[in-house]
């Protein structure tokens, strides 16, 4: 089930003053009051907890990371990406089996055959 509270939009665009192309994650984007903008709010930061780190998302971070609502020109855009974001649980993942399942492995074959 999808949902607009899970409604997320990856803006890829260039910034001139430091001839740097950013990928910013928001909640909101849409034309903007200012003739020619378009604004992104509500900007996503990914886990800082995880074990690798991009570079251009750090960059992104550092430079964006207290603005609470980003103008941008049309012609500076790339590429907008609208997304359902969705939580990953790690029991759900495929490769990760139970403990109990690599412990007891002939004990499960049995309890399937039932």
């Amino acid at each position: 089930m999808t949902t607009e509270h899970n409604l997320r939009y990856k803006v890829r665009f260039a910034d001139p003053a430091d001839q740097k192309t950013y990928e910013l994650t928001a909640k909101e984007l849409y034309a903007g009051d200012f003739l020619g903008m378009v604004t992104l709010e509500g900007l996503v930061w990914h886990d800082q907890t995880r074990q690798v780190l991009l570079a251009e998302e750090e960059a992104a971070r550092k430079r964006f990371l207290k603005t609470d609502r980003l103008h941008l020109p049309y012609h500076h855009i790339h590429a907008i990406e609208e997304f359902q974001e969705a939580s990953a649980s790690l029991a759900t993942l495929p490769f990760l089996r139970s403990q109990d399942s690599l412990a007891n492995p002939k004990k499960n074959k049995n309890n399937t055959k039932d």
